[in-house]
């Protein structure tokens, strides 16, 4: 590991946790599962060591610490030491439990040659789990099932470890699909599928010796309303952010600290079924007074809803909105006095814009009324601040956060101009109606399997020439982008194919041809240097074709197709 990563690792000061003076429960080095335990004063669930909650430098956003096993765990200038009883095994396990995510932690042998590993999808004793391990004996990444069975799940790779090293331990859980990431590589090392465990807690464990975890990070709501006041319902993280869940007691309910009278409140929302979730504002630290600005799902189709927290139904949208299934609403609230205007998916006029002066303050947050919900990117600025500051242009398109480069995808479709641009190899994208006010959306190409989206061009395919649209009435919006892989010579660059059916509200990586052009440097028998940009893309009525152009390398190549997702 490079020094600039040793150095990000030791910067990071591990908070003060201790143990309470409780009994330890026996783990088993042979199948890494913990024996059950009487519960004592203090303990956690089935009698695990809760470990003292007043951690404040650890770099973790997980939660509610236990121990179980034979060992130690100090604090230390450099993050959290777990040491082992010789041949016996430590484990930490947090409280929180998710279903998909990413779960990374850096990691030190510190003595001996300790297998040390990230545990996931755990039951609350440890018994069964996934865990991610570093085997210095074996010289191995290896990921298993700590129940270790017949026919149990084991892979494993080689890798360089030296104790003193610092390792970046990643992997991915979305579904039966599990991703083993190594080090800074973009590409996983292991790739399989399993369904032994679904969902379960997040965790760490050292067998015999000891480890230093630091930077224990799972994928998680990213915004600015702070810290959580009030949670009622189910709430967990999340690959998508923040998953809210209604249940038998009523609505699930996340209150933050930021709190604000006269703001703009931007948030996205996915809905996998039907239901109704929304962005909480101006409300009690409670939750029992304020507004809610929701989405109602039902079917395909979204209506906007403002209401009081006891259900009073304040004003309702008089249109319908596409809601199509896995699409990421963005939902933005203005509130300045009394006025009230809620937004959604860049569409305009306001869904809602009426005045209210019910409630003139208060805090923020998340709430699900029914069905499940998934929440990212949560900010609210102050109203007088919004798109004003000093040195932002007025009259130029500028984002509100990220980063802005090589405009690309510049389209007009159904009564709508969208511009993308390149944000830290992603499409960000905005919309207009005159071109001079928009706004913003969620990312439309995030990073994929295939590596980051660099430039390139959309265009409307208004007959469905390339068989895309049948069910969508016909029409849609199509992405040509530069591929490329950060593993490979140059980047291994190719064009690469997405498309949207809803207006460019979602987007999705083509499944039959996701890469349109393998190599577009290549040129005869040179194969070039995997070294082009930007595919730009046009209509050729006069002969009912599709063109594109490339710069590949030092020369300039044409590609043409009658059918959009093919080139030659």
């Amino acid at each position: 590991m490079n020094r600039k990563a040793k150095l990000g690792l030791n910067i990071v000061l591990a908070a003060g946790l201790m143990f309470t003076s409780a009994g330890i429960i026996p783990f088993h080095s042979e199948t890494g599962r913990a024996e059950a335990a009487e519960p004592t004063a203090g303990q956690g669930p089935e009698g695990e060591t809760m470990i003292f909650e007043t951690a404040t430098k650890l770099n973790t956003n997980l939660t509610g610490w236990y121990t179980a096993g034979k060992g130690r765990q100090e604090n230390t200038a450099d993050g959290l030491l777990l040491t082992s009883d010789q041949r016996e095994n430590v484990a930490a396990l947090s409280q929180a439990s998710a279903d998909d995510f990413i779960y990374e932690a850096d990691v030190m042998i510190k003595e001996g040659q300790p297998d040390a590993s990230l545990l996931f999808r755990a039951s609350g004793d440890g018994k069964q789990a996934y865990m991610l391990q570093i085997v210095p004996q074996a010289g191995v990444i290896r990921l298993r099932d700590a129940a270790n069975g017949a026919g149990s799940l084991q892979e494993e790779r080689q890798v360089p470890l030296v104790q003193g090293e610092i390792y970046h331990l990643k992997v991915k859980a979305q579904g039966s699909s599990l991703k083993v990431y190594w080090g800074n590589q973009y590409m996983p090392v292991i790739d399989i599928e399993d369904n032994t465990y679904s969902s379960g807690q997040l965790g760490l464990h050292v067998w015999d010796g000891a480890a230093l975890f630091q930077n224990i990070l799972v994928s998680d709501l990213q915004g600015n309303l702070g810290s959580v006041l009030t949670s009622k319902g189910h709430w967990q993280p999340d690959l998508k952010g923040k998953k809210g869940s209604s249940g038998n007691q009523g609505k699930a309910l996340l209150l933050y600290d930021r709190s604000a009278a006269d703001f703009v409140y931007e948030g996205q929302i996915s809905l996998p079924s039907d239901g109704t979730a929304g962005l909480a504002f101006r409300s009690s630290a409670d939750g029992s007074d304020g507004y809610e600005a929701a989405l109602v799902k039902t079917g395909n189709q979204l209506r906007v809803r403002l209401t009081k927290p006891d259900g009073t139904i304040i004003a309702t949208s008089s249109r319908t909105y596409p809601g199509q299934a896995g699409a990421k609403h963005a939902l933005e609230v203005q509130a300045k006095g009394s006025r009230i205007q809620i937004f959604v998916d860049g569409y305009t006029p306001a869904a809602i814009d009426v005045t209210d002066s019910s409630y003139v303050s208060g805090n923020s947050g998340l709430v699900v009324n029914s069905g499940t919900a998934y929440f990212q990117h949560t900010y609210v600025t102050d109203f007088a601040s919004y798109n004003n500051e000093k040195y932002r242009p007025q009259y130029h398109y500028t984002p509100m956060r990220g980063s802005v480069s090589d405009p690309n995808g510049l389209v007009y479709f159904a009564g709508e101009y969208h511009l993308f641009h390149q944000d830290g190899g992603t499409w960000a994208h905005a919309v207009s109606t005159d071109m001079l006010n928009w706004k913003r959306l969620p990312i439309a190409l995030p990073w994929n399997d295939y590596g980051h989206v660099w430039s390139g061009s959309a265009v409307a395919d208004l007959d469905n020439s390339s068989g895309l649209f049948g069910d969508s009435g016909g029409q849609g919006l199509l992405a040509y982008y530069t591929s490329y892989n950060p593993d490979a010579p140059n980047g291994n660059q190719r064009i690469g194919l997405a498309y949207s059916k809803d207006k460019g509200r979602t987007w999705e990586y083509s499944k039959e041809r996701p890469i349109v052009i393998e190599n577009p440097g290549k040129n005869g028998g040179d194969p070039g240097g995997w070294d082009f940009r930007d595919p730009k893309v046009v209509r050729d009525e006069a002969n009912n074709r599709w063109v594109m152009v490339v710069s590949g390398g030092d020369h300039i190549r044409f590609f043409t197709s009658t059918i959009c997702s093919t080139g030659r």
